[in-house]
């Protein structure tokens, strides 16, 4: 059973990093943990009972103490944040990685793209943030990960099984690709998701991606009909509609807007999954864009589109926020994309 405490965080202090390392060197384990100290100056910590005398003496000695103790986690336990982002390389981005966990606080992180085995995720990334992590990969392309806070279990690793029938065996088999990672962290299944790009529209790969597509509808509809609401999160390679891209007629018969993809985009979404980041967008206003070619200046030309996604059950609970994280996309070596994150406010 975990003891649960707040501490206020003072500036001295200013991460969650450096409260959970303390507490690491001091072999203690977090079971636990709640808040963005960044943002309200609290953070809510869960350590085995046992082992509560000295994690609050370890805390003491980083000029920290706990302000309340209780055996249950904080209400702020019912809200939680699920960030996506395809980092175009875990190794090559690791200490930008590093630093948005940081500023972000997110308790469930789904990443694509990673470019890495499972071997080769950079140590300490995650573990000394006290995430869990499960991650797919097959060296230097695709690749996907999850990193929770909330407990990570039963993990699912293909779709390959939900494929449509009598499909072209002559297509190139992306169903066996490090694509889809799934769990069931903080009470949800959630997955981790990077579509197939398509290359060029009628070419062997964009029919592939339609063919993934069906599989993906399939295993979601299966997903659905069990207890744990589903969340799916990453990169789609579909921009919804017209105005989820800078200038439609700029891509005129390139993949990811053709009406094939946002077909099989809205068959999934129409299972009964919420675009979470445009069902809080302002009336009238479409959700920020989340990739920029690295060419030509886009990013700063404004010329971007929007392929990365959080899907959710609405039984999962009421949406809070959405942001994308732009600064994410600035300065030296970035991804081409940006971290879409979304709150959660959970049933009791």
């Amino acid at each position: 059973m975990s003891a649960w405490f707040t501490v206020a965080v003072s500036p001295k202090v200013g991460s969650l990093a450096a409260v959970t390392s303390t507490l690491a060197s001091a072999g203690i384990a977090v079971e636990g943990v709640m808040g963005a100290p960044e943002a309200d100056g609290s953070l809510h910590l869960g350590v085995p009972d046992a082992q509560l005398p000295a994690a609050i003496a370890a805390l003491t000695t980083l000029g920290l103490h706990p302000i309340t103790e209780e055996s249950d986690p904080p209400m702020t336990a019912r809200t939680l944040r699920i960030a996506t982002w395809n980092v175009n390389g875990l190794r090559a981005r690791a200490e930008r990685v590093a630093a948005w966990l940081d500023a972000a606080q997110p308790d469930i992180v789904l990443l694509q793209e990673t470019k890495c085995d499972p071997s080769q995720i950079p140590e300490g990334l995650f573990s000394t943030r006290s995430y869990e992590v499960a991650a797919l990969g097959a060296g230097g392309r695709n690749g996907v990960l999850i990193a929770s806070r909330h407990g990570l279990a039963d993990v699912q690793e293909s779709i390959a099984d939900y494929a449509p029938q009598g499909s072209d065996a002559t297509l190139p088999d992306l169903l066996s690709e490090p694509r889809l990672l799934s769990a069931v962290c903080g009470g949800l299944r959630v997955a981790s998701v990077y579509a197939p790009n398509g290359r060029e529209v009628d070419a062997p790969h964009f029919h592939a991606k339609l063919h993934w597509y069906g599989a993906l509808r399939a295993w979601s509809a299966a997903r659905i009909a069990e207890p744990a609401p589903l969340l799916l999160g990453g990169d789609f390679n579909v921009a919804p509609t017209d105005a989820d891209v800078w200038d439609p007629a700029a891509l005129v018969g390139a993949t990811h807007v053709t009406p094939r993809e946002r077909d099989a985009w809205n068959a999934l979404v129409d299972l009964g999954l919420l675009d979470a980041a445009q069902a809080v967008a302002a009336d009238g206003e479409r959700a920020p864009f989340t990739w920029w070619d690295y060419r030509g200046g886009a990013f700063h030309r404004g010329w971007g589109m929007r392929i990365d996604h959080l899907l959710v059950e609405s039984r999962a609970g009421a949406l809070v926020t959405s942001s994308v994280d732009r600064d994410g996309r600035k300065g030296e070596s970035p991804s081409d994309h940006a971290a879409l994150t979304i709150d959660v406010a959970r049933p009791a």
